[in-house]
Formats: C-alpha cells, structure tokens, sequence
C-alpha cells in the first residue's frame, strides 16, 4: 500500500519539477551557446568594420577559454557559499552584460579583452546547473533532466546561424547600430534577461516553492536526503583541500581543452582561413 502511494506522488512530482526547472535551463544552454560562439558570424562583417583579420577572431576565441578555465573551481566552490540560484543568477547577468557590451568594441585589443572577459563572467555555469539539478531531480531521472537541457546546446547550434545573420540583416543600421552589433546587445540582453527570470523563478531546494504539494515536497526532499547520506551526507570540504586536490585541476583542464577543440572547430569553418601577419593583440 505504501509502495503504491509512493508511486503515485513519485510520477507526477518529477513531471512537474521536469516542465518547470527544464525549459528555463534549456534557454540558458541555448543563449549560453549563442553567446560563444556568434563571433564567427560577427566576422563576416565587424571584422571590414574594425579592420580586425581571421587571426585576432581566432586568437579572441581562444582567449575566452582561459578566464573560464582558471575560474571554474572558484566559481563552484562560491555557488556553494552563495546557492545555487543566486550564483546562477549572477553568471548570466554578468555574462548578458558582457557580451552585450561586445558590440561596442572598437580595436583588436578591446575585442579580445571583452572576449577574454566574457569567459571570466561564464566560469562555473555549466558545472553549476548540474549541481542545481542534483537539488532537485533523484538520481534515476538525472540523465533525462540533463538530457533535456544540454540538448539547448545542439538545437542553438542549428537555429544560431539563421538567427544571427537575420539579425545582422534586418536590424542593420538600426539607430545608427551595425547589425553585428544588435546580434552581441540582443543575445546579451536575453542571457540578462533568464538571469533576472532565475532570481524569480528558480529555487534552492523543494521545500522552498509553493508550486509542490506538501506531500510531494516531502517525499523529493526525503529521496534526495536518502542519496546525499548514501553518498557520506554533506560532508564540508575546506577550500584549500579543493584546491590543492590535483584531480580537480586535472578534469577541469580536460574539460577546458575539450571545449577550445569543440568550439574551434565550430568557428573554424565560419572564418576565412587564418593570415598571421603584423596584427595582434
């Protein structure tokens, strides 16, 4: 009888955390990738504008991966000090803000400054939505909560060209703006946007919404308890241990190499085969 009536709050309880928590990730995954990676379609008319050659939009792209790698455990180790949905918040309206600002750029070095930037104020997002989702999904319903996320990646990676080069195209000379700069504002200004929606809509943990029934609220919070005890409960790790733990540093360097492959090879094919000459940063 009581294995029956678990299973009756079970289903509908991940059903709505699910339809709840995962669009509004789902949309920070997209305007996450759009962000990264609208360089390569900026090049096609800011680098005539700015004078700017293939070599400093590959140098620039780069150049974003070292803020984010370095800064990825300090970003985790203050989203634990902080929350999880106030530092989430924070990563997107300083990274929307960042990257709005790109439009302002004006030479070789602001460009790669702003980019190298955009990374700083990035580090720690995409390990801190997976630490949100333990908060909140139980272990057998991870992957499919992850699923549903990380796939905003792939589909931004399929609408990212026909919506930035339509912006280019149709909001150029807009207010006296190019429209490579209106694709840096409006990305920008909807990563602010979910940042602002974050602080509303997400919460720590399920005892804090309204949106849950008592009964539901006690049995998530109950079988996530169950795992976190299992896993030696929350035990506090002090930061320098964090630190000076060599695994730690060795999967984030992983983790940042194979970020710099993925993406350099995304922005490969949109810039024109790179000229070292005399410009740099």
């Amino acid at each position: 009888m009581g294995s029956t009536m678990t299973d009756q709050i079970e289903s509908p309880t991940v059903r709505k955390v699910y339809h709840r928590l995962i669009p509004l990730l789902f949309l920070m995954l997209f305007f996450n990738y759009l962000d990264r990676s609208n360089i390569g379609f900026a090049e096609l008319d800011m680098g005539d504008k700015l004078r700017l050659g293939p070599s400093i939009f590959g140098f620039a792209g780069s150049i974003f991966f070292l803020g984010y790698m370095v800064l990825e455990v300090p970003s985790n180790l203050l989203l634990h000090r902080f929350g999880a949905r106030r530092w989430i918040g924070r990563i997107l309206l300083t990274w929307g803000a960042v990257a709005a600002l790109t439009a302002f750029v004006y030479d070789d070095t602001s460009f790669c400054v702003m980019r190298f930037l955009l990374g700083v104020m990035e580090a720690g997002f995409l390990p801190g939505i997976a630490v949100y989702v333990t908060k909140w999904f139980p272990e057998r319903y991870r992957a499919r909560a992850v699923g549903g996320y990380i796939i905003g990646n792939s589909i931004a990676a399929v609408l990212g060209g026909p919506s930035s080069t339509a912006l280019m195209k149709y909001l150029d000379r807009f207010a006296s703006l190019a429209g490579w700069q209106w694709m840096f504002i409006v990305a920008g200004a909807a990563a602010m946007i979910l940042g602002l929606v974050a602080f509303r809509a997400m919460a720590e943990r399920p005892a804090d919404v309204k949106w849950l029934t008592a009964e539901q609220k006690a049995w998530l919070e109950s079988a996530l308890e169950s795992e976190r005890e299992a896993l030696g409960g929350q035990r506090h790790v002090p930061v320098l241990r964090v630190i000076r733990d060599s695994r730690v540093w060795s999967l984030s360097i992983l983790f940042g190499c194979a970020l710099v492959g993925i993406y350099g090879l995304l922005l490969a094919g949109r810039f024109e085969p790179l000229s070292f000459g005399h410009q740099r940063c």
